[in-house]
């Protein structure tokens, strides 16, 4: 049987889509969706289905549970959009929480109570280190991925309606930062002058860069003569291994102007690290 759409009444069209085989029973498959509206969207529907069908990307809806589709996403459509250590932390969410809690629950039958259920009982379940249990920004951070995978199967057609739109995440109390004076900045620095990566920590506290970007600086980012230096590239260190990412976009490229100081302390570090490219290498 090959792809058709049938018309059920006035604005309604029924998409009928084969699926082949079953490898299990051996038999014909197929997916029939309701669509609302002119034939002319319905047909733009089946011409999506069968994109997804021939891209490998089509998921059954009454068959798939919250954890299969999660695992779909994840790696399938939220992986390549985000950097390697989001992406580990979306992964270690997914596997560690939510799945465990609400996995088995079939996709199109995940309801905002559950979801609701789900932050109430994570903020009672002890942390991994024992001190304590889950904070309300850990738990919040999760209803961020749910919320997120369950928006784009709702841009799929896989469910009527997001289950976490409705729910009340728990909202973190924000502490005050109490960051560095200029004195305990230049008491911290006279203590480890002459110490490995004392250029390094000088060059944090002066620039404001992430680790991530600190540690994959290359000479070739930084102009000493225009005094100024630009974030091209994060290096990760995820699962053993050192993970180097580019921005997502060239606006994403930060350039940062370095001062008087910073400029001279560079200029020296330089001289003693002749032929390599990378700013931090270990002594």
């Amino acid at each position: 049987m090959r792809d058709h759409i049938k018309k059920r009444s006035k604005d309604s069209y029924t998409i009928i889509v084969p699926l082949g085989r079953d490898p299990a029973t051996g038999k014909y498959r197929q997916h029939w969706e309701t669509s609302q509206g002119t034939k002319v969207t319905a047909e733009k529907r089946l011409a999506e289905l069968q994109l997804e069908l021939s891209a490998g990307a089509f998921i059954k809806p009454e068959k798939i549970t919250v954890a299969e589709y999660l695992i779909h996403w994840l790696d399938d459509m939220a992986k390549p959009r985000l950097s390697p250590t989001t992406y580990e932390c979306y992964r270690y969410i997914i596997t560690r929480h939510i799945n465990p809690s609400l996995g088995k629950i079939p996709l199109a039958k995940l309801s905002t109570s559950a979801v609701q259920h789900y932050y109430a009982t994570k903020l009672k379940q002890p942390r991994i280190d024992g001190k304590g249990t889950l904070t309300a920004r850990s738990v919040r951070a999760h209803h961020r991925v749910l919320h997120r995978a369950l928006r784009s199967a709702v841009t799929g057609r896989l469910v009527a309606y997001n289950a976490a739109d409705n729910t009340e995440p728990p909202v973190p109390i924000n502490k005050e930062m109490r960051p560095m004076t200029e004195s305990q900045m230049m008491t911290f620095l006279s203590h480890i002058k002459g110490y490995s990566y004392y250029e390094m920590l000088y060059l944090c506290l002066f620039t404001g860069l992430r680790r991530s970007e600190l540690l994959a600086l290359r000479w070739d980012d930084i102009d000493l003569d225009n005094g100024h230096l630009t974030v091209n590239r994060a290096l990760h260190h995820i699962k053993g291994q050192f993970v180097i990412s580019e921005p997502k976009t060239e606006k994403s490229k930060a350039t940062i102007a370095l001062t008087p100081s910073t400029v001279d302390l560079l200029a020296d570090y330089k001289q003693r690290r002749i032929g390599e490219s990378f700013l931090w290498v270990a002594s």
